[in-house]
């Protein structure tokens, strides 16, 4: 079913590529910023560094449409461990 707007069908299906929900300023507001993303039907949020994926893990499992990205943002290749 296509997304409605004020009364209309939408068929156009936004994509926010790159959304860091799991970023410490959205911990208080998490649902309501999800919420608010009316025509957003997918979210990629990026775990850049090795810490981060479990927290993206989490918010992934809870919302649908949301999506987990995994790299190492270049500025922290020197704190990559192979052994991880």
């Amino acid at each position: 079913m296509a997304p409605r707007h004020r009364g209309m069908v939408s068929f156009m299906h936004l994509v926010d590529t790159h959304c860091h929900l799991n970023s410490e300023f959205f911990d208080a507001d998490r649902d309501d910023v999800v919420a608010r993303a009316v025509g957003v039907t997918r979210m990629i949020v990026p775990a850049t560094e090795f810490r981060n994926i479990p927290k993206v893990h989490t918010i992934i499992e809870q919302y649908e449409g949301v999506y987990g990205a995994v790299g190492i943002y270049p500025r922290y290749c020197a704190d990559w461990e192979t052994s991880m």
